[in-house]
C-alpha cells in the first residue's frame, strides 16, 4: 500500500470512520421454499432472509408469527398467495421451534430458535439442525409424530400412561360477516374453525364501530381448519 494510502486510511481511522466495506450479499429470492443450510452448533446463525417479488398492485403483509401473506392492493384485498414458515429438527428428530417475520416491504425473516433449547425442558437440542417438522417431545419422553395428539389414560392402572389419538382437523367453515362489526366478526370465525386475517379499515371508519362490509374467501366456503378470511371494514 502506498504512503498516501496509509495516510488516508490513518485519517479516517482518527475521525472514527470505518473504512468502506464489500456490501452485504443479497439475500436469495422466495421461490416457494425456505430451504436453509445445516445448523452446526448453538454458534450458527439463527435467521435467514429472502427476498419476495411483487408484482405490481401487491403488498406483503404480516399474518401471525408463522404466517405471512401476499395481497392485492384492490378493494376486496385478495391474498395472491400465502407464506409459512417452514420446520425444523434436531438429530434427535425433536421439532426445533421456528417463526416468520416481515422484516422489509419485500423481505421475509425465517428464525430458527435452536439456542433457547427443547421449550418444555430448556434442554440443548442435539446438533445439527435441518429442515422438516421432526416429532414432538411427549411426558414420557417418546417421540410421537406431530399429528398425533398424546392424551393422559384416566382408566389406566399405571398413573402416567398415555394413549394416542389422531388429531382431527374439522375444517373451517367460513361464515358470513356482513353488518358485523370486528369483534363479533372473530368470535364467529373461531367457533367456525377459521381465524381473522388481514382487517383493511376505509380511511373514514372508526374500528370500534365499524361493520364488516366484505370479506374474503366468501361464505360458505369449505377451508383447512384455522385458515384465514380477510375482512374490510366501513361505516
Amino acid at each position: 500500500m502506498s504512503g498516501r494510502a496509509l495516510i488516508g486510511l490513518a485519517t479516517l481511522l482518527l475521525l472514527g470512520v470505518a473504512p468502506a466495506t464489500a456490501a452485504a450479499s443479497e439475500p436469495p429470492v422466495y421461490d416457494g421454499t425456505m430451504g436453509f443450510g445445516t445448523i452446526d452448533g448453538p454458534s450458527d446463525p439463527e435467521e435467514f432472509t429472502w427476498r419476495v417479488e411483487l408484482a405490481e398492485g401487491q403488498v406483503l403483509e404480516q399474518v401471525d408469527e408463522r404466517n405471512a401473506g401476499v395481497y392485492y392492493t384492490d378493494v376486496e384485498h385478495h391474498l395472491a398467495f400465502a407464506i409459512t414458515a417452514v420446520g425444523a429438527h434436531d438429530a434427535d428428530g425433536r421439532a426445533v421451534p421456528t417463526t416468520l417475520v416481515v422484516t422489509e416491504p419485500d423481505l421475509i425473516t425465517l428464525l430458527v430458535h435452536h439456542r433457547d433449547g427443547v421449550p418444555a425442558t430448556g434442554e440443548p437440542f442435539d446438533y445439527p439442525i435441518t429442515p422438516g417438522s421432526g416429532w414432538t417431545v411427549t411426558e414420557q419422553g417418546g417421540n410421537v409424530p406431530p399429528e398425533v395428539v398424546v392424551r393422559p389414560v384416566e382408566s389406566s392402572p399405571n398413573p402416567g400412561s398415555f394413549e394416542q389419538f389422531p388429531q382431527i382437523d374439522s375444517g373451517c367453515r367460513v361464515p358470513r360477516l356482513r353488518g358485523r362489526t370486528l369483534r363479533p366478526s372473530k368470535r364467529l370465525l373461531r367457533s367456525s374453525g377459521c381465524r381473522v386475517g388481514a382487517v383493511r379499515k376505509r380511511s373514514s371508519a372508526r374500528m370500534r364501530s365499524a361493520r364488516v362490509v366484505r370479506q374474503f374467501p366468501r361464505p360458505g366456503a369449505k377451508l383447512a381448519g384455522g385458515s384465514t378470511v380477510a375482512v374490510t371494514l366501513a361505516g
